[in-house]
C-alpha cells in the first residue's frame, strides 16, 4: 500500500471531510499497520454517534476517514500482511457484527459472516474471528468458513491472534474467576499438530494477545500490577513477565497492541476512560525506547 492512498482519498472526499476536525473527541482504538509500514488503519469516535475507520498516513500524522457512515459500526479493522485489503466487523449494533473484506484497490467489500476479532494468516489467504464463543476460519477468496473446535477449554474464545510466520495462534478464554470475577487467560493452539497451552494464568485480566521475535514473545493488555491494563511480555521459554514500559503510562489504560510489518515495533492505544481520550502510539517491542505518540490531527 502506497502513501499516495492517502493522498487520494483527501483528494476524492474533499480535505474539510476527510481530515478529522474534532480535536476534542479524540477516541481513537485498534491500530494495523500496512505491510510496507507506511499507513495505519484505525477505527476512531470522532464522527458523531457511531464509530468509523480511517486511515493514517505514519510518517507525517495526518489522518483521512476511510469509512464515514451515519448507521453503521465499523471497528476492529486488520490490514493484510501483503495486500492492500483490510478486515474489519461492522454492524447496525454491536450485537449485530458482522466481518468484511474491504479492498482498497478495487474498493470491493466482501461479506463472510457474523463476528469480532478478525485476523490475518501470515500469507494472507485466510482470516479467522470470533462468533459467539467458536473460532471461525475462512478462505478470502472463496468465502468458504468453517469452525475450528479445541476440546477442553475452560470457557469461551475469544481475541484470536495468528502468529506471524506459522500455523498457531493465541487467543484469550474467559472463565469464571474469584468472587464471581470473570478472568481471562491467553492460549496457544497449533492447528497442525492441534496441540493447545495454556500461557497466562493468573486471578487478572490478560486480554488481546500478539506474538513477536518468531513466536518466542508473548505480548498482551493486563492490570498485574497496576488497576490500569498496561501492556506486558512473556518470554515463552522461560515464562518470565514484565512491562513494556512503566511511568508515563502508569495511570492510562492501554489495550489493543499490534504488530508492525518489521516485527520490532508494537501499535497500541492509551487513553483515560475519565477523560475520554485515547491515542495511538508505537514503541519498540523490546521496550528499549519510550512510546512515542502518532496521530497529529
Amino acid at each position: 500500500m502506497k502513501k499516495a492512498v492517502l493522498g487520494v482519498l483527501v483528494a476524492a472526499l474533499g480535505a474539510s471531510h476527510a481530515l478529522a476536525q474534532h480535536p476534542g473527541r479524540k477516541q481513537d482504538f485498534h491500530p494495523s499497520v500496512s505491510p510496507d509500514g507506511s499507513q495505519a488503519v484505525f477505527y476512531s469516535y470522532r464522527e458523531p454517534d457511531f464509530p468509523d475507520l480511517f486511515l493514517m498516513d505514519i510518517g507525517t500524522g495526518q489522518t483521512a476517514n476511510l469509512t464515514s457512515t451515519e448507521n453503521l459500526w465499523e471497528i476492529e479493522p486488520e490490514w493484510s500482511p501483503v495486500d492492500n485489503r483490510i478486515a474489519y466487523s461492522r454492524g447496525a449494533s454491536m450485537g449485530a457484527l458482522e466481518v468484511v473484506v474491504h479492498d482498497l484497490a478495487t474498493n470491493e467489500i466482501t461479506r463472510l459472516g457474523s463476528g469480532v476479532n478478525v485476523s490475518w494468516s501470515p500469507d494472507g489467504t485466510q482470516l479467522i474471528w470470533m462468533d459467539r464463543g467458536d473460532l471461525q476460519i475462512a478462505d478470502v477468496d472463496t468465502g468458504r468458513v468453517r469452525t475450528i473446535e479445541i476440546p477442553d477449554l475452560p470457557g469461551q474464545v475469544s481475541e484470536p491472534a495468528w502468529a506471524e510466520t506459522d500455523h498457531s495462534l493465541v487467543f484469550v478464554v474467559g472463565s469464571g474467576g474469584e468472587n464471581n470475577n470473570e478472568r481471562f487467560d491467553v492460549f496457544w493452539h497449533d492447528m497442525n499438530s492441534g496441540e493447545t497451552r495454556q500461557l497466562t494464568d493468573t486471578v487478572n485480566q490478560e486480554t488481546h494477545p500478539r506474538l513477536v521475535d518468531n513466536g518466542a514473545t508473548l505480548i498482551f493488555a493486563g492490570a498485574l500490577e497496576t488497576r490500569e491494563p498496561s501492556l506486558y511480555r512473556m518470554n515463552l521459554e522461560t515464562g518470565e513477565i514484565g512491562r513494556l514500559f512503566t511511568e508515563e503510562f502508569a495511570t492510562m489504560y492501554t489495550y489493543f497492541p499490534s504488530v508492525g510489518p518489521d516485527g520490532a515495533t508494537i501499535y497500541f492505544e492509551a487513553g483515560d476512560w475519565g477523560t475520554g481520550q485515547f491515542n495511538l502510539f508505537a514503541v519498540p517491542s523490546d521496550g528499549a525506547e519510550a512510546p512515542r505518540a502518532l496521530v497529529r490531527n
